[in-house]
């Protein structure tokens, strides 16, 4: 609980930050080209909970536990998720 205060802070103090962190993380981790993640990250940031989810499995590679209430941003975390994955898994990972 004391991980998910801490990054509910960072969206209320650094919001903008955390939107460029998710961005580049879409982008090297799973090949999202950047508008594509900015449309991603920009529209999962609109719903706290959602992004906080998102933040605490991609930036700390957290697990998350849903509440009844957060279970329809859940799928739709899932669905965004699955949504770009196969397109990830035709490109070749980009070399570092």
């Amino acid at each position: 609980m004391q991980q998910r205060e801490r990054e509910l802070w960072e969206i209320d103090n650094f919001r903008q930050g955390e939107l460029d962190e998710m961005v580049l993380i879409y982008g090297s981790k799973y090949g999202v080209e950047p508008g594509d993640a900015e449309i991603l990250v920009n529209t999962m940031a609109k719903y706290n909970d959602l992004f906080v989810n998102a933040m605490m499995v991609e930036e700390l590679g957290l697990m998350v536990r849903y509440t009844c209430a957060a279970m329809p941003l859940a799928s739709l975390a899932e669905l965004t998720q699955s949504a770009f994955c196969p397109l990830c898994r035709s490109r070749k990972p980009k070399a570092r």
